[in-house]
């Protein structure tokens, strides 16, 4: 029986994770010039201008006197500000009848427990009172100039703002009306709360398209030269193989071909003797574009790009489906070979033969060809002869590959030559997902929850780190649209029986794990059948931010 994730991390977080220092997350923020006046009370505003919930843990406020006097602190959500004279507006903190104060304009705690959560973003009013005219001179301030709700101090999680000063009587009369403001004189402390963030996307789900994008020529050419693509055909869409070295012999002639006017970036149609079957239905026609596609259809369509300039977008919404060796092609170009078509037994041809590239006046030809079989419905790419040149104003880019009509999830460019080239339709399933059913408070267990996993699922990994890679996409070892959003600093097994949507797991967060340690998690499964050639998917990535709280 496999050791539960708790079990396997627990033991190293203790001696690894206690070994590392946390970013502080018990603060204070000082605010205020020396004081110029003296009041009752202050109303002054807390905003959390962070990406994480705060907690108020108490205040400072500077007086004139050395004394001691009743003070209470009341407070709302959002601003003071409209709310100064009404009472029940406000929450009342806690009183302090004996704070003693220092004097000398010095800050001295309130004496009053405070917990007040603050979340990302909200602001967060606060009243200071010492409602007796005996105790008037005991809170000090200084008046503003036109400084009302403007900044006093801002340490990146906090801003603190003007506000007003009240006489004697509790939300009574106030000062610094209408935009003056008085400037508070005290500091406020507080704690980051212990948080879960979502970090990345997961992948998985089933795309019904593959392809692989190169960004200029010099890269296609490296790759496509003399290589052919091939697509067989099932129930559900397309398998990719791909042939190294068998351009040459694969191609055939297109000798007595009939010529297709696409000229630059347009469109014609062919008719074939038989519609060719596909695993979207038979297609009675084709229609071929001058920049190497063509679609399942009577039209090509590239949404959100031009027809010259190849985009994953344009590709992967296309109305039609088809396939697709797009690139800025231009037989209208002087001295370009043409684009024709020819049936050659089962086989029907579309060639662009020696047909120029942008720019024009630069010799920069390529051949290649789509053979479409209309009795099986099998299809190649032949890649005879692709140009090198990376000289065009509109970009040297190619995107080669096959989707199924209407949009398509992305599955992330990848290398054809060695992924794992599958389409699935009608698309299935979702990306692998991880959420957090807690957050990371010390003395805890933080639980989380892997989801959507691929009904084939028996065995998968969990991965605790101490930092985020921040990788997006694997592709580079065969792992499109994949990411790694947490360190492989402590892994995981576990098993579940196939056919279960998701795995429960946790991670124990000792009592003495610093505060403020960013910890990260991520799931890896291996879906059968892969969908990709390195045979595992990822889970979005989850940021822990550990606290007290």
């Amino acid at each position: 029986m496999l050791p539960s994730p708790r079990r396997l991390l627990l033991p190293a977080l203790a001696a690894t994770v206690l070994a590392t220092t946390g970013t502080a997350q018990c603060q204070s923020l000082v605010t205020g010039a020396p004081s110029t006046n003296s009041a009752a009370g202050t109303f002054f505003d807390v905003v959390n201008v962070s990406p994480d919930p705060i907690r108020i843990t108490g205040f400072d406020q500077a007086s004139g006197s050395v004394a001691i006097t009743s003070l209470s602190l009341y407070t709302k959500t959002g601003t003071w500000n409209g709310f100064q004279s009404n009472p029940a507006a406000w929450t009342l903190v806690g009183t302090n009848p004996n704070w003693f104060h220092v004097g000398n304009d010095e800050r001295t705690p309130l004496g009053i427990p405070v917990a007040v959560v603050v979340p990302p973003g909200a602001t967060q009013a606060f009243y200071i009172a010492t409602p007796t005219l005996v105790s008037y001179q005991y809170v000090t301030c200084a008046l503003g100039v036109n400084q009302l709700g403007t900044s006093q101090g801002n340490d990146g999680t906090i801003d603190i703002r003007t506000g007003v000063a009240s006489g004697a009587t509790a939300f009574g009369w106030v000062a610094g009306l209408p935009a003056n403001g008085v400037l508070w004189r005290g500091t406020v402390h507080y704690c980051k709360a212990a948080t879960s963030t979502v970090i990345g996307t997961g992948c998985g789900a089933n795309a019904n398209s593959f392809y692989g994008y190169y960004p200029d020529a010099v890269v296609a050419q490296q790759a496509l030269n003399g290589n052919v693509l091939r697509l067989a055909p099932n129930a559900t869409g397309y398998v990719g193989t791909w042939e190294n070295g068998t351009a040459a012999a694969s191609y055939v002639s297109p000798a007595g071909a009939i010529p297709l006017p696409v000229g630059d970036d347009s469109v014609a149609v062919v008719t074939p003797s038989t519609p060719l079957p596909t695993p979207y239905g038979a297609q009675p026609v084709l229609s071929v574009s001058g920049n190497g596609i063509v679609a399942f259809g009577s039209f090509v369509d590239t949404p959100g790009t031009n027809p010259w300039m190849p985009s994953a977008n344009g590709f992967l919404q296309s109305t039609n489906g088809g396939v697709y060796a797009w690139h800025d092609y231009n037989s209208f170009e002087p001295g370009s070979g043409g684009v024709s078509w020819l049936e050659a037994g089962n086989l029907l041809c579309v060639t662009f033969a020696d047909v120029e590239s942008y720019p024009m006046g630069f010799p920069n030809r390529s051949t290649l060809q789509f053979q479409f079989d209309l009795s099986t419905g099998a299809i190649a790419i032949v890649f005879v002869n692709i140009d090198g040149a990376p000289f065009s104003p509109y970009g040297s880019s190619h995107l080669v590959g096959v989707t199924a009509p209407g949009g398509s999830i992305d599955p992330g460019s990848v290398d054809l030559a060695s992924a794992a080239l599958v389409t699935a339709d009608p698309e299935g399933g979702l990306p692998l997902s991880l959420q957090a059913t807690s957050t990371p408070i010390t003395g805890t267990t933080w639980q989380l929850r892997t989801t959507d996993l691929p009904t084939s699922t028996s065995f998968g990994i969990t991965v605790i780190g101490l930092s985020d890679p921040a990788v997006n996409d694997l592709a580079i070892v065969g792992m499109p649209g994949c990411g790694l959003r947490a360190s492989l600093d402590i892994l995981g097994a576990f098993t579940v029986a196939p056919g279960t949507p998701f795995h429960d797991w946790g991670i124990g967060i000792p009592a003495t794990t610093p505060l403020g340690l960013s910890v990260y998690a991520t799931t890896i499964v291996a879906p059968n059948p892969s969908t990709n050639a390195f045979g595992l998917i990822t889970s979005n990535g989850v940021r822990g931010l550990v606290n007290a709280f």
